[in-house]
């Protein structure tokens, strides 16, 4: 078998070559490539010194230890499992939180929240000596925390509340406690009608403790306070409960649909009431002005006859005062006929009578036919005597009325 030979040549290029692999693999453990989103945390060896780089670029590490965190990191809690009989477990990776509620409804709190680590080095630090990683950070202190907070929120609702009127509460709730430390409560029996039996029941209720300015006393500083980190966006995406939780939250809230639906009919009748009182109003105001309309055109009518009888009267009144006129003067006229002698009314009956009177006087008065005045009748002459008879008579007749 032939041996081969190496030249010295080509030991040197295999040991350049041993060396770039050498100082390659050396990089990571001499310099660090810190990134926008991480914090690296440094411990040189040797010294035990720890450095904290959580700007952009490289940093020499010098074969220190260092660890990378995210500056956000979204925990989920957001798996839950459920049998064949409705019974639900939490899943293994991000798993469900459970809840207990002042009614001891059961459930889970399924969403998620973002967690900031600290911008401090002392934080850092003391992030290092009990962690040493970001794994055991979430594992060992979050989501423990999440979990208990969550637990800490359950006795100051009943699981009904939860589902509405009190679910932002409960947000708001464990926000602040996640981030101040958990609430320092006290129980307090308080009456609660139950709308199912629709009796006074006496329940025990959690109520939070405050201090003389009204902020919650705590019963111990929060984790995450200490070890400076920060609790932003926590959002429940949905409750959960056990199967006798969820019946007895159906049955109450087909009860309060019931007591609703009573309360919008007793309104409704109500309203109802109210509306046809105030048609009858309206009713009896338009009925009233249409015999207040009557009564004005009756008043207009009588105002209108009073009016003119009022002027029917002052022209009887005026016509009365022309008459009693005409009468005195007619009277004033008679007494001075009467002082005269006669009063006109004798007068003229008296003239009547007497040409009545001579009339058929002369009427039986035969007076010759013929006159002979100075020759032979002829019948010219004897009819212009006849008329000069018959107004000599008539002369008479007026000469004796006069003379009378």
């Amino acid at each position: 078998m032939r041996a081969v030979r190496i030249t010295k040549k080509q030991l040197s290029g295999i040991l350049a070559i041993g060396v770039l692999i050498i100082i390659l693999f050396m990089i990571p453990r001499i310099a660090a490539d810190v990134k926008t989103e991480h914090i690296v945390v440094n411990q040189f060896p040797f010294t035990g010194r720890i450095e904290v780089w959580s700007t952009p670029g490289l940093r020499g590490q010098w074969f220190g230890r260092a660890e990378t965190y995210f500056k956000t990191n979204q925990v989920w809690f957001n798996e839950l499992s459920e049998d064949k009989e409705g019974a639900l477990f939490p899943g293994r990776d991000n798993p469900a939180f459970p809840i207990t509620y002042a009614d001891k409804g059961k459930g889970w709190v399924l969403g998620s929240v973002r967690i900031e680590m600290p911008k401090t080095v002392e934080h850092m630090r003391l992030i290092k000596d009990h962690y040493g990683s970001e794994r055991r950070l979430f594992e060992e202190l979050v989501k423990p925390t999440i979990g208990k907070v969550f637990l800490a929120c359950g006795p100051l609702m009943t699981s009904l509340e939860s589902v509405s009127e009190k679910r932002n509460d409960l947000i708001a709730y464990a926000t602040d406690q996640l981030n101040s430390g958990i609430y320092q409560t006290r129980a307090r029996m308080v009456e609660r009608l139950n709308n199912i039996t629709n009796e006074i029941e006496k329940v025990q209720q959690a109520e939070i403790v405050v201090d003389e300015n009204g902020r919650p006393k705590r019963n111990e500083q929060s984790p995450f306070e200490r070890y400076g980190l920060t609790v932003s966006q926590l959002s429940i995406a949905e409750l959960k409960y056990e199967k006798a939780t969820n019946d007895q939250i159906s049955k109450q809230r087909e009860a309060d649909m019931r007591i609703i639906t009573a309360k919008a009919e007793a309104a409704e009748a109500i309203q109802q009431t109210i509306k046809i009182e105030e048609t009858g109003k309206q009713n009896a105001a338009s009925a009233r002005w249409e015999q207040e309309a009557i009564k004005a055109r009756e008043v207009t009518k009588a105002a209108q006859a009073l009016e003119v009888a009022t002027l029917q009267a002052k022209e009887a009144e005026q016509i009365a005062l022309k008459v009693k006129a005409e009468g005195d003067a007619k009277a004033f006229a008679n007494r001075a006929l009467v002082a005269a002698g006669l009063t006109p009314l004798e007068k003229a009956t008296i003239e009547k009578e007497t040409k009545i009177g001579v009339a058929e006087a002369l009427s039986g008065l035969k007076l010759p036919s013929i006159i002979t005045m100075g020759g032979s009748g002829s019948g010219g002459s004897n009819q212009a005597l006849d008329a000069i008879g018959l107004k000599a008579m008539f002369d008479l007749v007026d000469k004796i009325s006069s003379s009378k």
